[in-house]
């Protein structure tokens, strides 16, 4: 259910909506992630949708996994919307108070995401506004973005044959 709510619904509604958004002047798809450490040094494999439930689930590596697919489909997305209006990026949406990281954790994962979130992050950072709207960005597709405006370099883990391969495993379901 992890995985489901947090890469493939992502999934489902970029194909749903791609008819409408290329039929636009300028369509901008954004992908929210998480902090740059995170995303560089997250294992970066494809998720097993098919995996039986197990005692052994562990809520932040599923997680994980389906943050560093949702940056794999930027990749993925980014490539097939080349000759299109239609851009894609993901981002880093700074520290969100209100946020219930790591609710479903341990109080040790709360505690943990609350002490990353206020020591690493910019609260309330203007990065999805700014991405949405910015006149520069109007060609600028499948990069990452921190809260702080800037383009983060992708660790070498995230490759073009892992975002096809992820393409082709998520057009099966």
């Amino acid at each position: 259910m992890n995985l489901v709510l947090n890469y493939l619904t992502h999934f489902w509604t970029i194909q749903a909506l791609l008819p409408l958004l290329k039929h636009s002047n300028q369509a901008r798809i954004l992908l929210v992630g998480a902090l740059p450490f995170v995303i560089n040094h997250a294992k970066v494999s494809l998720p097993d949708f098919d995996a039986p439930a197990t005692s052994k689930y562990n809520a932040m590596t599923v997680t994980a996994q389906a943050t560093a697919a949702r940056v794999l489909l930027t990749l993925a997305l980014s490539e097939r919307l080349t000759a299109t209006n239609v851009t894609i990026n993901i981002f880093h949406p700074g520290y969100v108070p209100d946020s219930n990281f790591g609710a479903g954790g341990s109080w040790v994962s709360r505690l943990a995401g609350r002490i990353l979130g206020e020591s690493f992050s910019r609260k309330n950072s203007p990065i999805g506004a700014w991405l949405a709207t910015a006149p520069e960005l109007t060609h600028t597709s499948g990069h990452f973005y921190d809260d702080r405006l800037r383009q983060v370099p992708l660790s070498k883990q995230y490759t073009r044959s892992k975002a096809n391969d992820l393409w082709r495993l998520s057009s099966q379901y």
